[in-house]
């Protein structure tokens, strides 16, 4: 993959989902070009990364199983509210608020809010795809997986969650750039001790 310019920080400004998806779907690529991803296409980089995990769970159970199965209410049920459970806990944690103390800080609570709302999304998906396993039938994970699309959706890193987050933080006492903030490079982890 050829390196491509450095998108300026800018307020408006996206990067696109272009050299995440290809980052993530062929990584093989020099440390230079690594080195190139801002921290907003890293951000989008795991969340292809987590969306091929999911449906590679899929995948899997549609090659141990090979049937639908029949739908029992119980279960059903069950599937149906943890599903909805994860879709409204998601959209959840889309409304806590950013912390806007300082630029690195801004860009640590949008991905810790974004890995909050990826768990409450990913275990009904796991829990279905257990339920799959045990039973041998593909219908927990097919009835859970609108769910999760449309959960990862809700959280997504895209131009318009990031643009409904930049103009509250407009409204707000907050004049931080939200793209500033996920483009800069995530801080290195604290040390202990």
């Amino acid at each position: 993959m050829a390196a491509s310019p450095r998108v300026p920080d800018g307020q408006g400004e996206d990067p696109g989902w272009r050299r995440a998806v290809f980052a993530q779907l062929f990584p093989i690529g020099s440390r230079k070009t690594q080195r190139q991803l801002d921290g907003l296409i890293v951000t989008r980089v795991l969340f292809v990364a987590l969306m091929q995990a999911a449906l590679a769970g899929g995948l899997i159970l549609v090659l141990i199983t090979r049937h639908l199965g029949s739908f029992d209410t119980l279960p059903l049920l069950a599937v149906l509210v943890l599903g909805s459970a994860g879709v409204v806990v998601a959209k959840r944690t889309q409304s806590r608020n950013l912390d806007v103390t300082d630029a690195t800080t801004l860009g640590a609570s949008y991905r810790s809010r974004f890995f909050a709302g990826f768990i409450a999304n990913e275990v009904p998906l796991l829990v279905a795809l257990v339920m799959g396993m045990i039973s041998g039938e593909l219908w927990p994970y097919l009835v859970d997986l609108p769910f999760f699309i449309a959960g990862m959706f809700l959280i997504a890193p895209s131009r318009p969650n990031i643009e409904r987050d930049q103009g509250i933080l407009r409204e707000g006492p907050s004049k931080l750039s939200l793209y500033a903030a996920l483009k800069a490079p995530p801080a290195p982890p604290k040390k202990k001790g």
